[in-house]
C-alpha cells in the first residue's frame, strides 16, 4: 500500500512538471528528490519516466538525425558517465576522444561533451575550445547556468538534474531522438522498462529462466533476446558463452555479432526488392524473364515474382555445392582449392582455404539449369533470394554488401551489421557458428556459415548477414513504423503492409512476400505478425497489432549444425509466448 501511494505521488509529480523542457532551480531540486526516492524504491519504470521528463533541452542540432555525413565524437570532460557512453553507442558509432585528440574534430562533425559536475567544471569548460557542432550534456547542474554557457559556446544542450543511470540514458535518448525533444517526436528506439509500455516486468523476467534452459540443455552455447514495444526496448538480456565448454570460450556480451543465416533474406535483400516495387521498377505479376534477361530462354523465365517471393514458383530448395568439391573423406579436392590465394584461386572460404574463382559461375549455371516444379506447391527455397540479390544489383548497379551499408545500415545507425564482419570488427566480437568437421575442418567464426554463400565472397541474398540484437531491433522497428526510422523513409507504408500480408492465403500458402508469417496452426503470434528465422538459431518477429518486436539470437549450430535441441525444445516460441503473456494493457 505504501508503494502504491508513492506511485500516485510520483505520477502527480510527472503531471505537474510536464514533458522535457523544465526550468527553475526549485523544480530541479524536486526532480532530484523524487528521482532519488524512485531509485531507492527500485521503481525503475517511473524513475525512467521522470528522468526523461526532467531534461532541459535546447539548440537546433537536437535530435541528431543524419548519422552519415559527419563523424560523431564523445569527449568525457570531467568524470565517467558509463551509462551515457554506453547508450550513445546504441544509436551511432560514437568515438571517445581524449583532450589531445579534439583537433580531429572537423567543423561538420558532432562533438558530444559529457560534464558530470558542472559547478566544478564551469570555468574550465568556458575556457576550453570545443570544435565542431557541440552538444553539451550536463548532469547535476543548474539549468539556467548551463543554458548560458551553451549559448556562449553556440552549443546545443541536454541538461539533467542528476547523474543517475536513468538520467544518463535519458540524455542519450534525447540527443538521438529516442524520446520527444520539444516539438520533434521520437524518431528512434528508446530504452526502458516493461511498465512504461503496458507490460509486466515480473512476467518478462521469466525469460531469464528460459535463456538458462537454452544453454544448460545444450540447445546453444549462447543466446540473446531483445523485446520492444511501443518504440521502447524493455527486455535485452543474454546468457551463456561463445563456445560452450571448449577452450577459448568466453561469456557472450550484449554487443556481440551473430551470423543471421536466412534472416538475411528480410533484413538485407528484401528491403531493396520492396524499394524496387516502390519505384515502379518491378511489379509483383512480372515474369522473371521480363525483369532479368539472364533468365530468358530458361525454365524459369515465366516464373511470377510474387510466386518466387512466396516460395511457390517451383524452385529447388538448394544444391549442396560444397559436396562437389571434396572427396569421400571430406578432404578438399586439389582442382578446387589452394591453401594460399593466387590469380585463379581467389575465393577465401576460411583462412588457409581458397576456392577456385570460377566456382561462382558454376553455382550460377547450376542454379539457372536446376529443375523446376509447376504445381504451385510451397517449397522453401534459398534460390529465390539468389535471384533477388542479382535483381537488386542489376537495377542499382552496386553490390548488395555495399548497398546495405550506404542505403540502410549506416543511415539507420545499425553500424555493427553487414556482410564479412572481419573487415570491420575483431574476431572476438563475433560469435562462432560451428566447429565444422565435414568441409572446412575448422571453427567457423566471422566467415559465413552457409555453404553456398561461402563460395560467393560471403555475400548472398539468402545468407551472409551478420548483426547484433540492437541492430536487428532497429530494422524491426523500421518495419513496425511502416518503413521509417530515424526520421528517414526507407520503404512506403503501403508496401510494408502488402509484403507482410498473407498474399496467397486463399490458396493455402501462409507466407508473406519474402517474409515468413505464422502458420495457420500457430497459436502464439498475432495473425499479422511477420519476420523470419535463421538456420544458425536466429529469429526476428514484428507484430503490428501488439506493436511489439522480438529478436532472438543464438549460435545453436555450435559445435554442430546437427544439434536440433533449440527446435525440439521450442525455445523461440516459448520465449515469444512469454512476451505476449507479459502484455497487461488492452492492446493484446
Amino acid at each position: 500500500m505504501k508503494r502504491k501511494g508513492f506511485f500516485r505521488a510520483a505520477g502527480c509529480l510527472l503531471l505537474l512538471f510536464g514533458a522535457l523542457s523544465v526550468n527553475g532551480q526549485s523544480v530541479q531540486k524536486e526532480y532530484r528528490r523524487a528521482l532519488k526516492q524512485l531509485e531507492v524504491s527500485a521503481d525503475s519504470a517511473r524513475a525512467m519516466d521522470l528522468a526523461e521528463r526532467s531534461l532541459t533541452v535546447a539548440g537546433d542540432l537536437l535530435p541528431v538525425k543524419d548519422l552519415t555525413r559527419q563523424a560523431i565524437y564523445y569527449f568525457r570532460f570531467d568524470g565517467a558517465l558509463p551509462s551515457f557512453e554506453k547508450y550513445l553507442r546504441k544509436y551511432a558509432p560514437v568515438k571517445t576522444l581524449a583532450r589531445v585528440e579534439l583537433k580531429k574534430v572537423a567543423p561538420q562533425d558532432v562533438l558530444i561533451v559529457g560534464v558530470r559536475d558542472f559547478s566544478q567544471a564551469r570555468k574550465a569548460l568556458s575556457e576550453t575550445d570545443l570544435p565542431g557542432r557541440v552538444v553539451l550534456a550536463v548532469f547535476d547542474a543548474k539549468s539556467s547556468r548551463a543554458e548560458k554557457l551553451a549559448g556562449e559556446k553556440s552549443a546545443s544542450l541536454v541538461s539533467a538534474p542528476s547523474s543517475s543511470h536513468f538520467s544518463q540514458v535519458a540524455a542519450a535518448e534525447a540527443i538521438f531522438g529516442g524520446i520527444q525533444v520539444g516539438d520533434s517526436p521520437a524518431i528512434r528506439l528508446a530504452y526502458g522498462y516493461a511498465e512504461q509500455v503496458g507490460m509486466s516486468a515480473d512476467t518478462l523476467d521469466k525469460i531469464d529462466a528460459l535463456l538458462r534452459e537454452v544453454v544448460e540443455s545444450g540447445a546453444a552455447p549462447g543466446v540473446h533476446v531483445l523485446v520492444g514495444r511501443h518504440g521502447r526496448v524493455v527486455y535485452d538480456r543474454w546468457y551463456g558463452t561463445t563456445m560452450g565448454a571448449m577452450d577459448g570460450s568466453e561469456k557472450v556480451q550484449g554487443d556481440m555479432i551473430y551470423d543471421m543465416a536466412s534472416v538475411t533474406k528480410v533484413m538485407a535483400t528484401l528491403p531493396f526488392v520492396m524499394k524496387l516495387y516502390d519505384e515502379g521498377k518491378i511489379r509483383l505479376d512480372d515474369r522473371l524473364g521480363d525483369v532479368m534477361p539472364v533468365f530468358r530462354g530458361t525454365n524459369k523465365e515465366n516464373m511470377i515474382l510474387a510466386d518466387i517471393l512466396t516460395h511457390r514458383a517451383g524452385l529447388k530448395a538448394w544444391i549442396p555445392y560444397y559436396l562437389q568439391t571434396i572427396d569421400s573423406l571430406t578432404r578438399p579436392l586439389p582442382q578446387y582449392y589452394r591453401v594460399t590465394p593466387d590469380s585463379v584461386f581467389t575465393q577465401e572460404v576460411v583462412p588457409g582455404m581458397y576456392a577456385i574463382g570460377s566456382i561462382k559461375d558454376t553455382i550460377q549455371r547450376q542454379m539457372i539449369l536446376s529443375p523446376v516444379k509447376d504445381d504451385k506447391e510451397y517449397v522453401y527455397s534459398d534460390f529465390a533470394f539468389f535471384i533477388f540479390r542479382q535483381m537488386v544489383e542489376q537495377f542499382y548497379g552496386q553490390p548488395l554488401d555495399s548497398l546495405v551499408q550506404t542505403e540502410l545500415y549506416r543511415p539507420m545507425g545499425a553500424w555493427r551489421s553487414g556482410y564479412n564482419p572481419l573487415e570491420r570488427f575483431s574476431v572476438s566480437e563475433i560469435v562462432p557458428s560451428e566447429n565444422e568437421t565435414y568441409w572446412r575442418h575448422t571453427i567457423v567464426r566471422g566467415y559465413v556459415h552457409d555453404m553456398a554463400a561461402a563460395f560467393l565472397d560471403g555475400v548472398s541474398g539468402h545468407a551472409g548477414l551478420f548483426s547484433t540484437a540492437d541492430d536487428m531491433a532497429k530494422m524491426c522497428q523500421m518495419y513496425l513504423n511502416g518503413g521509417t526510422y530515424g526520421g528517414k523513409r526507407y520503404i512506403e507504408d503501403s508496401t510494408v503492409r502488402l509484403f507482410s500480408s498473407c498474399y496467397y492465403c486463399d490458396e493455402g500458402n501462409y507466407r508473406g512476400l519474402g517474409f515468413d508469417r505464422p502458420s495457420f496452426s500457430n497459436k502464439v503470434m498475432g495473425p499479422k505478425t511477420f519476420g523470419h528465422t535463421g538456420f544458425t538459431g536466429t529469429a526476428v518477429w514484428i507484430d503490428p497489432e501488439a506493436d511489439m518486436i522480438y529478436v532472438f539470437l543464438s549460435n545453436r549450430t555450435f559445435e554442430s549444425m546437427n544439434n536440433n535441441r533449440l527446435s525440439s525444445g521450442n525455445f523461440r516460441s516459448r520465449i515469444q509466448q512469454t512476451c505476449y503473456d507479459a502484455i497487461t494493457d488492452d492492446d493484446k
